[in-house]
């Protein structure tokens, strides 16, 4: 939802606005204001959906008599093994047909431009449930992704039809019972359903006629062919070492109860409990006394400038980091698990920065430096090992090219190591490799390329108030206009970087996904399972080749390892050599 856009309903008017008061803080907020209600029209009242929906009553897959047709689901759930209840369709607006699961079948052939509103969603429910398989359709659009790129907000179906075609769609909640349709009189699914499909179709039509060029291409080229490819990777599931993962719980847990003790011992802990360590209000409050002095932030950087002040900081900061790892990884793991298989969700727009992000569990957080024992958890199915595929160092390359420094890009040029830089500028300043990354923050930034180059996107932000990855994607910041002008352009700064490398993960996914569908990314990497032996180091090589092949406007460079699991892996190099 925008600052200045008019959303009229039956009984009131909403604005939405930014921060009225932030106007004294920053004149300039008036003359924003102003641009966004120059020639905005009045929108009209919010108008009911309806339609002819109808109810299916044999069996078969519906024929549709154009080209370009909705589709929608109907679960009891929200992942995708759930039991498909029914799908509505409509081929043109204002119509739509809604059919039990029990009456769809296989269908004979995939008619082309389907569209649906999330599309991963769909996909995989039609392919779990036996009715299409993910790699039968010919041409699949999604209102969700290209809404996606044209900035628009909230992406929900229902808050997109009000907004874009001023019509209020019936809410999930007036007609399911207990959070699923299953059980509710057909008659209301149908008009519910129905209109699924029917505003998905119209949605559709507007949102392409509204897309501009840079819009278009960027739906076409990075986010379109990547539904397909994460339904595949979510209903195969992640293969994880269950009786690995509940002796590390058990060991973590003796581990955690024993570091309490021992903490416990210290002067002034005698009351510190498993509560205040994990509660941050109640930690800044016993730090506060302990120390004697204010605490308010208990983040890890904030705590590890404490470290000195007492005995008990660093134990502290290593049970927390364990307590972390245990709850948020191993023991949700272990939770998730069905059969030795995990199925973490994949969400194509849970970013600003257009990365896609992951949850249940979360692969992309796992440790890769701090602790590497949980990715020997992750392992490859009988036949085959797990491939890893790095893009080494993506987001200073990507800042390399943003900001055209010499120095950076000297040294991408002669294929040498910002890390091994960092380890040389220590020694040369006694500074402790360890603590040498902030070091080389400041030198960066210091730098004449980047210096230069974080001015300009600062003057570009409060101008526009958006940023741009290289690929053409933009995210608008609005609150550089506001009171949190300096979050905003830190903000600023950071979403072209990885919002370049998010674009060339998202076109790496797209290009390997016909030799190999991954079954994870974390951080930078790409984790696909292969064949052991030498097809499986011949396909790990063609990965490599397609990851560093795909349009970039500046050098890729991908290393690839081998292994049983994520956390031991050998150097391809080595593995060719044999």
């Amino acid at each position: 939802m925008y600052h200045g856009q008019k959303i009229r309903a039956e009984n009131y008017t909403l604005i939405p606005m930014y921060k009225p008061d932030a106007y004294d803080d920053n004149p300039d907020l008036l003359r924003v204001i102003a641009m966004d209600y120059a020639g905005l029209k009045a929108r009209p009242y919010l108008q009911r959906a309806e339609g002819d929906y109808t109810l299916a009553t044999k069996a078969g897959w519906p024929s549709m008599s154009n080209d370009r047709f909705a589709v929608d689901t109907e679960t009891t759930g929200l992942d995708l093994k759930s039991e498909l209840l029914g799908a509505s369709f409509s081929d043109s607006p204002g119509a739509g047909v809604y059919i039990e699961g029990r009456l769809l079948r296989h269908m004979d052939h995939v008619p082309d431009h389907a569209t649906m509103h999330h599309a991963k969603f769909d996909l995989g429910i039609l392919d779990s449930n036996g009715i299409v398989r993910v790699d039968d359709w010919n041409d699949v659009d999604d209102t969700m992704l290209l809404a996606y790129c044209m900035n628009r907000k909230p992406l929900g179906l229902k808050s997109l039809a009000a907004q874009e075609l001023h019509v209020e769609m019936t809410k999930f909640a007036d007609v399911a019972e207990d959070e699923t349709l299953e059980g509710v009189d057909l008659e209301e699914v149908k008009e519910y359903a129905g209109a699924d499909a029917d505003m998905t179709l119209r949605l559709w039509g507007h949102l392409w006629k509204q897309a501009v060029m840079r819009e278009r291409r960027l739906y076409e080229t990075i986010e379109k062919p990547l539904p397909r490819i994460m339904a595949k990777a979510q209903l195969a599931g992640v293969h994880v070492n269950v009786p690995y993962f509940e002796k590390m719980s058990a060991d973590l847990e003796k581990w955690l109860k024993d570091q309490l003790t021992t903490m416990r011992k210290l002067e002034g802990c005698r009351g510190l409990e498993l509560e205040v360590l994990t509660s941050p209000s109640q930690l800044a409050k016993f730090l506060t006394a302990l120390l004697k002095r204010h605490v308010a932030n208990t983040e890890r950087f904030a705590l590890e400038k404490l470290e000195r002040l007492h005995p008990v900081m660093p134990l502290l900061l290593d049970f927390r980091s364990k307590y972390k790892l245990k709850t948020a990884f191993v023991d949700s793991i272990l939770a998730l698990q069905r059969d030795g298989l995990v199925f973490p969700d994949f969400n194509q727009t849970g970013t600003g920065t257009g990365r896609w992000s992951c949850s249940k569990p979360n692969m992309q957080q796992l440790p890769k430096r701090t602790d590497k024992t949980i990715r020997e958890g992750f392992i490859a199915p009988p036949g085959f090992q797990v491939a890893s595929l790095d893009n080494s160092q993506i987001d200073l390359r990507s800042l390399a090219y943003l900001s055209q420094d010499e120095e950076l890009n000297r040294i991408f040029k002669e294929d040498l190591d910002v890390h091994d830089e960092t380890a040389a500028l220590a020694a040369k300043t006694k500074t402790p490799v360890d603590k040498a990354h902030a070091f080389m923050d400041a030198y960066w930034a210091k730098h004449e390329g980047v210096r230069l180059w974080i001015d300009q996107t600062h003057r570009g932000l409060q101008d526009t108030g958006y940023v741009e990855t290289a690929y053409g994607r933009r995210r608008y910041i609005p609150k550089v206009y506001t009171g949190e002008r300096g979050a905003a352009l830190r903000e600023g700064q950071n979403m072209p970087v990885q919002g370049t490398s998010g674009d060339v993960l998202k076109l790496q996914l797209a290009a390997v996904a016909p030799v190999c569908v991954p079954f994870s990314q974390v951080h930078d990497e790409l984790d696909f399972y292969v064949p052991e032996g030498k097809r499986g180091v011949e396909m790990t090589k063609e990965l490599k080749r397609l990851m560093e092949a795909v349009e970039c406007p500046f050098p890729l460079k991908v290393d690839a390892a081998m292994g049983p699991n994520l956390g031991h892996m050998e150097k391809l190099e080595k593995k060719v050599k044999r």
